[in-house]
């Protein structure tokens, strides 16, 4: 599955969350196949039409790697329009050059162009593929990356939960990578300041990692940092110090006390009991780690 995210620090993609699942999957269709054969018009158009709109993208995508955006921003368009009026708003044809279009849209930060493009592409999407089609679910996930970089978590909540839905229903509410999606989920609340909400989605990411069995254990240690925080901006320290001083215990056993994941677990228990209201002793100090080469390809793969 395509990348998500691990707690924002200064932007929502800042530190690109574990969940990174990799979706990417490039669709080709074979398009003559969604023809209406009793339909003599659309026979006799499609060759050349499919044909046309085919050189149009080869051309976009000429524009797209020479960064020349607005002439492939012109062409995938061009080849929507050609598109529309002679086969309509929903015809699978679309589906390239308007994927195309959101990459393009990305190159040259256009926002409101991109976000119209993801609501356009996600029916049709739903409507050639399914819901439960990992294509489909590469363009929500998609979507909701966009709000993220945006700042937009009110915006991205509804698709991330869309997003367990879907992962609950055809693999399980147990599946392996759906604890990253109420990660996800609980960032959004938290940048809300919805708290509760934000603590509940990082105790199911908790258990959902434990489920995982005792080789993922260390992994808990994580979300445990990002629930302390939740706490302490609750106001309740004596609960923030005591969960981030436990998940710095299972990173330090974990990963070693030396490694970049407990450097950070001490900074940021360090931070909590430092908040006003603190209880309980003094944290140490944080200390300059260097990661070993393993230690860091693992701490990249869980955030």
């Amino acid at each position: 599955m395509k990348a998500f995210f691990s707690r924002p620090a200064t932007s929502p993609l800042a530190r690109a969350l574990p969940f990174v699942l990799a979706l990417s999957l490039a669709w080709s269709l074979s398009l003559p196949a969604h023809a209406d054969p009793a339909d003599p018009t659309a026979t006799a158009q499609s060759p050349d039409l499919m044909e046309r709109v085919g050189q149009l993208g080869d051309e976009a995508q000429a524009f797209l790697e020479a960064q020349d955006y607005a002439q492939a921003a012109q062409r995938s368009q061009q080849a929507i329009t050609l598109v529309e009026q002679q086969r309509g708003p929903d015809d699978p044809l679309i589906e390239d050059p308007l994927t195309l279009l959101t990459t393009i849209y990305a190159a040259q930060n256009k926002p409101a162009n991109l976000e119209a493009a993801y609501l356009r592409l996600i029916p049709l999407f739903i409507a050639l593929h399914g819901e439960d089609n990992p294509a489909t679910q590469s363009r929500i996930i998609d979507l909701v990356n966009f709000y993220r970089e945006q700042q937009r978590f009110a915006a991205a909540v509804p698709w991330i939960q869309r997003l367990i839905a879907i992962k609950t229903r055809t693999d399980g509410a147990d599946a392996p990578g759906i604890e990253l999606m109420h990660q996800a989920l609980a960032q959004c609340y938290f940048m809300q300041a919805q708290y509760a909400d934000a603590a509940r989605e990082y105790q199911t990411e908790i258990s959902l990692i434990g489920k995982a069995g005792a080789d993922h254990t260390k992994y808990t240690g994580i979300p445990m940092l990002a629930l302390a925080e939740v706490y302490a901006a609750q106001g309740q320290h004596a609960k923030a110090i005591a969960t981030a001083r436990q998940a710095l215990d299972i990173l330090e056993s974990g990963f070693g006390k030396d490694s970049k994941l407990a450097c950070d677990a001490r900074q940021r228990l360090a931070r909590v009991t430092a908040a006003p209201g603190k209880a309980g002793k003094p944290a140490p100090q944080p200390t300059t780690c260097t990661p070993s080469e393993s230690e860091s390809a693992t701490t990249t793969a869980t955030q």
